[in-house]
């Protein structure tokens, strides 16, 4: 028997703060019990000794206690009273007599001295299973129960506890650890009063409720819950915030049509990564098959989400309609094509219907979902009559119908059909003018089981069939409008059975709870007492937000449609991934039994050519790999000597293994010979080299080049130490491992110079210098007339000899220190081309530009690096090259400065910042960038590189070009030097142009002759046009200002050429690019020539060639006019097109639709534009006051030169600057399709497939 302690509170109430009630339980909210907390006026008592009513008074006693919860029913209640006659006898446990409740079976445990707490009394009930049902592993009984003590002989005065709980067989006892302190129940309250523990006798009473569990989760705490087990279906992962995402996805599958429709889709051949319709697949599958929670990341990451996207909380209904649209796509012409509309889809029809005459204009659309209001609507009826409201246009407001002139009208929304799956959006979340800020509505709004839509109808509405819709889903929210938590109440099947979708949790869920719990509003108020203030009422921050209706004569068709076959290529892709799942665990148990083991050998130290004895990582050079291989952790010494000698081919008697340490100035050195014995490969690496995952040891081989004349190997550490030698060879740059010597610690050092030379093949005579390999960066030289025990030379220590170097001698890396110095600062470097902005498609792979390669160290000079690079591109001048250091994602940083204590360090990007890699001779690789220059850098430093943007003969032909010019220069130079690079340019395009067989694909200008016009641009706007004079230095700063070369068209040129003939006929605009108003200007600007007497229809061509736009763009073209100067939209003329409706005073409302007028021909398709047409009104409801925007009568003889003309005479901002501009013409451009996803999808999810 296990005594519960969860829940212990030690802040006890000062009048009960012995009892405590023992219940971790998580009450789900749709089973919620009305459960009274210990000296709560629930209760009926204080937590005190109680004196009225009697315990024997069994009936009064549990109504009043312990009362029977709001919606929940009992299978029976029973009171057993347990008298104790000896306290003071009783064991530290005792156990009453069993007792019977509603066909249980129960006893009370009793722990007179407390259960782990002394001084306590703990009291328990327990139950004790007696039916073969409560012998099985999943059997529970819920109940209620209050436990009191009370004396004897006045069953009136006693203390009590109550508490209910779900016994299951891992918590068959419950109570009460600290239920009194036995001082209360020994001690009097007065002097009139007895103690509850009388001369040792006392009654314990157990009032016991056993409650019906008609759900099956009843006080449930959800430890070991199985949702399939227990529900028949499963719940999905959350992500992070992905719960509105799996409430969706369940209620779609359980639309058994549109889950048949998904798995027709074709996805065989689809990238798993890439592919929503292939993971959406694989969704509904292990919906429709696992026994485990669903995961989603492959769904998520097929949107092209990463792992912070998942940790964002998107919109349901948006989520819904991306996905939906993707789906639509994937489906065109397979099996599957039409499934999303003939579910989802609906239509409705938009209308202004006239009063007095038989005119109306009307629009029908279709719609997947509808969005509703909540906020003053109190049903969904009174949403759906919200929604449909008409209203009238009359007065000021009235109609414009073509042919009638202004009528009085009727303006509304009324529905031809209903999709079979109607998805309603409440709009829980809207914006509050007052706050300035999106708020969420919480406002009661109930919705019925079933509703008829017929009367929302048109009245060419097929009705041929029911239009009553049955309720089968409930989306709710739980929170404000910055955090919350999504859930659903689905009824899967046409069964009146609820099931709560909570993530990974699948409840069962009363029909209450949906029609009740989720409309909104308030809490309901407890009925208040006489002289009590009233509560202040408590908003349910948990609603619904989305409803999803079956139309009930289609539900069975929906629901209940057959089962489609899972595709088999998706079974077969499940299946290859559990066996690869089951492959995995088998290499991770086969992990976990064996380890890697390396060793470093006598061929492999003689070819090292950096630190230590080798390298045990990624450093180790390919051409000189160590022994290794994961072997058995169980495998023995003497098991793996055998087994090294075999795969090296040597004698087991010719070499000795050690084990290698890891020191404390992080070298690895050999610690100690290991004999060949019974001890495991495991137990060696946890007493040796514990440091490391792998096993490290070095292989010490008996042969010429380590001598052993004395014996000295067979001799103990203690005596003599191993010591290996390096020699080093600075004629070739060369270090190598020579083999290992023995020495004991009183020879001195000159001892072994002999030894050394024999070693190295050297005469007898030659000097040697001798370096101690401390660690990487500390080298030192080794005085030969000092004993090894002074220098302070260990076992596995490295001595590092070479020849000394005479005066006459001079070399790269003179000495061992200056090797090692540069090999730990050596890299390796790829040099590759910078691609200029005009040769965009340059890879470092192209057969003209080879890739340069060249290791060496971090403190080579500057001038070093850049003369290698020059021989290796064929450059006579190292000095008209420039280097540039490369970031994280391949692009060219700033250029490197080139100073006297410049390096390759200044050339590389910091180790921080990106992800290095290592070749195979174990360097860290680098990439920098070089750019070969028409002049060398010294000369750079006095001049100034500007950036120009090409404009050629349209908008579109946009390339940007990068000059050198003198810092002192002018604009003249600037001028020049562009032309120089437009030329290069051109040639460049040409070339691309031509296919492989010689053809040109396209007709493009030839490099000659042509001409440029100059201007400075600022904010998109052209602030200055250049004549040449102006100095560079008063351009302004790049970023700020930009300068334009612009292609001269053939219109401008003839314009130029006829200037000095009749100047007077034509005058130059600024043609710019704005969204909505003026001031949001984009996109580059452009000069355009208007002639006199020349009719807007030529005009319009000229400007649509030198657009370069197609007739899908131009269509989304709103075109005004103004003159110079002015910079409000209100104050310039609409020509044409679209205009902003929020720009000069236009009503808010829904567009009408307006005759058109061409060109270009365009339409009002959302909220927030209009359409100015062959009409001189404004939109209906518009303010016509002179500051308004107004629109022009337009017609093909219209002379944009005469309106303009009138403007500027009119105009009294116009201040001249000598430039030839009189006006402008504004381009407002709005994209119809982006506008609507912008309306639809503000803040959607992106779905890149």
């Amino acid at each position: 028997m296990e005594i519960k302690r969860e829940g212990e509170n030690d802040s006890m109430n000062p009048l009960q703060e012995d009892v405590e009630l023992h219940s971790d339980s998580e009450t789900p909210s749709s089973l919620k019990a009305v459960k009274a907390e210990e000296g709560s006026p629930a209760d009926g008592v204080e937590p005190k000794q109680y004196k009225g009513l009697s315990v024997l008074e069994e009936e009064d006693f549990i109504n009043t206690n312990l009362p029977l919860p709001a919606k929940l029913e009992e299978e029976g209640h029973g009171v057993f009273h347990w008298e104790v006659d000896n306290w003071t006898q009783l064991p530290d446990r005792a156990v009453s007599k069993t007792f019977t409740v509603a066909g249980h079976d129960w006893d009370i445990l009793l722990f007179p001295r407390g259960n782990q707490a002394s001084e306590i009394v703990s009291l328990y009930i327990e139950h004790k299973p007696n039916t073969r049902k409560e012998t099985t592993a999943d059997w529970h009984v819920c109940a209620m129960f209050c436990l009191t003590m009370s004396n004897i002989d006045d069953p009136e005065l006693f203390r009590h506890s109550h508490t209910h709980h779900r016994y299951v067989p891992e918590e068959s006892d419950w109570g009460f650890t600290k239920f009194t302190e036995l001082r209360h129940i020994m001690t009097p309250a007065d002097a009139e009063t007895p103690p509850l523990l009388d001369g040792g006798r006392v009654r314990i009473s157990a009032f016991v409720r056993v409650m019906k569990d008609p759900l099956g989760v009843l006080w449930h705490n959800f430890h070991n819950y199985s949702s399939r087990k227990q529900t028949g279906y499963v719940g999905m992962r959350n992500q992070g915030a992905t719960c509105y995402m799996n409430s969706l996805l369940q209620s779609l599958y359980f639309t058994n049509e549109f889950r048949n429709a998904v798995y027709q889709i074709p996805t065989e051949n689809d990238d798993p990564k890439k592919s929503v319709a292939l993971a959406l697949q694989r969704v509904f599958y292990n919906l429709q098959v696992s026994e485990e929670t669903v995961d989603t990341t492959e769904l998520t990451k097929s949107f092209g989400w990463d792992t912070v996207e998942s940790f964002m909380q998107h919109d349901v209904q948006e989520f819904n309609r991306v996905l939906q649209d993707n789906l639509e796509t994937k489906m065109k012409g397979t099996e599957a094509d039409g499934a999303v509309a003939r579910l989802f889809e609906g239509k409705m029809k938009s209308y202004i219907r006239c009063v007095n005459v038989d005119y109306e204009s009307s629009r029908v659309e279709n719609y997947y979902d509808i969005s509703l209001n909540v906020k003053g609507c109190a049903t969904l009826r009174d949403s759906f009559a919200n929604y449909c409201e008409v209203e009238t246009l009359e007065g000021e407001n009235k109609y414009q119908a073509e042919g009638y002139g202004l009528q009085d009208a009727r303006k509304g929304v009324i529905f031809e059909s209903f999709p079979p799956v109607l998805q309603l959006q409440l709009k829980r979340f809207e914006y509050d003018f007052m706050r300035d800020a999106m708020v969420k509505i919480n406002d009661r709004h109930e919705f019925p089981p079933t509703i008829d839509l017929q009367e929302f109808l048109s009245d060419d509405a097929d009705r041929s069939m029911s239009w009553k819709y049955v309720l089968h889903g409930v989306l709710v929210h739980s929170g404000d409008l910055h955090s919350g938590h999504y859930f659903g109440l689905l009824r899967p099947t046409t069964e009146d059975k609820w099931f709560r979708f909570d993530d990974d949790r699948v409840v069962p869920v009363t029909r209450d709870e949906v029609f009740e719990e989720y409309y909104g509003g308030e809490f309901p108020q407890p009925p208040g007492q006489p002289g009590m203030r009233a509560r202040p009422s408590s908003k349910r921050y948990t609603n619904a937000y989305m409803l999803v209706y079956i139309r009930e004569a289609l539900r069975d068709r929906v629901l209940n449609a057959g089962d489609a076959p899972i595709p088999e290529h998706l079974l077969k892709r499940i299946q290859e991934e559990r066996d690869e799942d089951a492959r995995r665990q088998l290499e991770k148990e086969a992990l976990a039994s064996s380890l890697m083991v390396q060793v470093a050998g006598g061929a492999q130290f003689s070819r090292h050519r950096g630190f230590d004895l080798s390298y045990f990582d990624q450093r180790q050079a390919a051409d000189n790999a160590l022994f290794a291989e994961r072997l058995p952790r169980t495998m023995t010494l003497r098991e793996f000597s055998a087994l090294y000698a075999e795969r090296t081919g040597q004698d087991p008697g010719f070499f000795r293994l050690w084990s290698m340490v890891g020191r404390v100035n992080k070298t690895v050195r050999c610690e100690q010979p290991l004999a060949a014995d019974d001890l495991t490969l495991a137990q060696v690496l946890e007493a040796r080299s514990s440091r490391w995952s792998e096993l490290r040891l070095f292989c010490e081989t008996y042969s010429d080049n380590a001598p052993d004349p004395e014996g000295l190997a067979s001799r103990p550490l203690t005596e003599v130490s191993l010591v290996h030698i390096k020699f080093y060879d600075p004629s070739r740059t060369l270090m190598g491992g020579v083999g290992n010597i023995y020495i004991q610690g009183e020879e001195r050092i000159a001892d072994i110079v002999p030894t050394i030379r024999t070693m190295i093949g050297v005469p007898a005579d030659t000097p040697l210098m001798l370096f101690e390999e401390v660690k990487p960066t500390l080298i030192e030289e080794l005085d030969p007339t000092v004993t090894f025990q002074k220098a302070e030379i260990q076992c596995g220590d490295i001595i590092c000899v070479q020849r000394a170097i005479g005066p006459e001698e001079s070399y790269p890396l003179p000495l061992v220190p200056d090797y090692f110095d540069d090999v730990q600062n050596r890299v390796s470097v790829r040099f590759i081309r910078r691609p200029s902005r005009a040769d965009e498609d340059y890879t470092p792979d192209s057969t003209t530009d080879r890739v340069l390669v060249l290791a060496a160290s971090t403190k080579t000079p500057y001038d070093r690096i850049a003369q290698w690079v020059a021989d290796q591109v064929g450059m006579r001048d190292p000095l008209k090259l420039r280097f540039y250091t490369v970031s994280p994602t391949g692009q060219p940083r700033q250029p490197v400065r080139r100073m006297a204590s410049t390096t390759l360090a200044d050339m590389l990007p910091s180790a921080m910042f990106v992800h290095l890699t290592l070749n195979a001779e174990g360097l860290l690789e680098y990439t920098v960038m070089y750019e070969p220059l028409e002049v060398n850098i010294v000369q750079i430093e006095s001049m100034r590189n500007l950036r120009v943007t090409y404009v050629g003969k349209t908008i579109r032909d946009e390339h940007q070009v990068e000059v050198l010019v003198p810092k002192v220069g002018t604009a003249q130079q600037l001028m020049e030097a562009t032309y120089g690079k437009v030329e290069q340019l051109l040639r460049t395009l040409v070339q691309r142009s031509t296919s492989t067989d010689g053809q040109q694909q396209s007709p493009l200008p030839p490099p000659k002759p042509f001409s440029l016009q100059f201007y400075v641009v600022g904010y998109h706007r052209i602030t200055h046009i250049l004549t040449g004079e102006e100095r560079l230095a008063d351009l302004g700063s790049p970023g700020v200002s930009d300068i334009v070369a612009e292609h001269q068209s053939e219109d401008a040129e003839v314009s130029q050429m006829d200037e000095d003939a009749d100047a007077a006929d034509s005058k130059q605009l600024e043609v710019f690019h704005f969204y909505r108003d003026l001031p949001q200007t984009h996109s580059i600007p452009f000069l355009f020539t208007i002639r006199r007497n020349e009719p807007w229809s030529e005009t319009w061509q000229r400007l649509q060639r030198r657009l370069g736009m197609g007739e899908k763009e131009l269509k989304n073209l709103g075109v005004v006019c103004g003159p110079k100067g002015v910079n409000e939209l209100k104050r310039c003329r609409i020509i044409q097109g679209v205009v902003s409706k929020d720009v000069g005073g236009t009503a808010s409302g829904s567009p009408q639709p307006m005759e058109q007028t061409t060109p270009p021909p365009t339409s009002a398709e959302s909220e927030g534009v209009e359409v100015t047409g062959s009409r001189s009104e404004s939109v209906e409801g518009s303010d016509t006051g002179s500051n308004t925007l107004q629109p022009i009568e337009i017609n093909d003889s219209m002379c944009l030169w005469d309106i303009l003309q009138q403007m500027v005479e009119s105009n009294t901002d116009n201040k001249d600057d000598n430039s030839g501009i009189v006006g402008f013409i504004g381009l407002n451009h709005v994209d119809r399709i982006s506008r609507h996803r912008n309306l639809q999808h503000e803040r959607a999810i992106r779905i890149l497939n």
